[in-house]
């Protein structure tokens, strides 16, 4: 199925600390993309994986919204979506 060029996606950034990521690197400039190009981009640390109660894979996902990048990569604080939220993998 081909997908139009400008429909936005979501997309999901597996990384190793999602509240630790570095301007100067690779990923981080794919998320800084993915967001300036409008897309629906979340973060998820290895930490942030868990099992569910039937256990089917689940994420803590921490959602970036376009204008969030300075915040989130030249302070420490306020985080991408302080408060993840569960949701299964396959959503």
């Amino acid at each position: 199925m081909n997908m139009p060029m400008n429909m936005p996606t979501r997309i999901r950034f597996l990384v190793n600390d999602a509240t630790d990521i570095q301007p100067s690197q690779t990923t981080a400039m794919l998320i800084a993309a993915a967001v300036a190009r409008g897309h629906s981009v979340g973060l998820v640390g290895v930490g942030d994986l868990s099992c569910g109660p039937e256990g089917q894979p689940w994420a803590q996902v921490r959602v970036l919204e376009p204008g969030t990048l300075c915040s989130v990569w030249h302070s420490r604080s306020p985080r991408p979506n302080a408060n993840p939220w569960p949701i299964p993998i396959s959503s």
